[in-house]
């Protein structure tokens, strides 16, 4: 996922789970599933697997890739 400077996208992921790959600075994940910020000093536990309703925000004043792996659920 590429987001511009200080971009932030909201997914509705469902029952899809979306992984985290990689510590990448200066973005904000929160999700049902719990929080990555790498630069937050309020939490510390870092989740990498997200799913639900998906916040994804670049708080970097430069252009960011994040990298996901996305497992889509199948009946």
């Amino acid at each position: 996922m590429v987001l511009k400077p200080n971009e932030s996208i909201e997914l509705k992921a469902g029952v899809d789970i979306y992984l985290l790959t990689d510590v990448v600075d200066d973005i904000r994940v929160e999700s049902e599933c719990g929080l990555f910020d790498w630069g937050s000093q309020l939490t510390n536990e870092q989740t990498y697997e997200h799913s639900g309703d998906i916040i994804i925000e670049n708080l970097s004043g430069s252009t960011n890739h994040i990298p996901f792996i996305q497992f889509t659920h199948k009946n």
